[in-house]
């Protein structure tokens, strides 16, 4: 796999990315080991998600290179985003940086605050799935509203992902 990905046309192909941290230090030991030079490692942002599934089908996802793709991420993904940094790098053909310079300074996103409140979620989001099971229902869903601002504590559905592995989950 890493043969046909490395043995073709072109100046860079990437390998792998968002990879764990202990697995890339291990492919870079295993590489030097072996005698394989070349191979650059960029340290990457990768979003994770701390409460899994909780609101995923509000909160949305990001793909590989952090565009917003569903949800709150891709309706506010220009708010979110920032700008990255970008250098211009010389390297040595066994990949030894030799200079480094800062053409465009990086600017960090915003955040976005939400009204929901995780408890209220949590306690929506089982409820819906319950009785969505005990009605067999093909589908359902619960919004939450504070009465006197409007504010959304919670919107459940019963079908929910792992927003931390959303690209094994289905589009239903």
């Amino acid at each position: 796999e890493a043969r046909s990905k490395i043995y073709k046309e072109g100046y860079f192909t990437w390998i792998a990315r968002k990879v764990d941290a202990k697995l890339a230090d291990a492919i870079r030991t295993e590489a030097e080991e072996l005698g394989i030079w070349g191979l650059i490692y960029y340290n990457e942002w990768k979003r994770v998600y701390p409460q899994g599934s909780l609101a995923s089908n509000i909160i949305g996802f990001a793909g590989v290179d952090n565009n917003g793709l569903e949800g709150i991420e891709l309706q506010f993904d220009a708010v979110l985003r920032g700008r990255e940094e970008i250098r211009h790098v010389v390297r040595g053909a066994r990949g030894t940086q030799l200079s480094s310079v800062i053409v465009q300074e990086g600017v960090p996103g915003n955040d976005v605050y939400l009204t929901l409140d995780a408890k209220i979620q949590h306690v929506a989001e089982e409820k819906i799935q319950a009785e969505a099971r005990y009605r067999q229902a093909d589908g359902a869903y619960a919004v939450v509203l504070e009465p006197h601002s409007g504010d959304i504590l919670a919107i459940a559905s019963d079908k929910t992902y792992d927003l931390n592995d959303f690209q094994n989950s289905t589009a239903e």
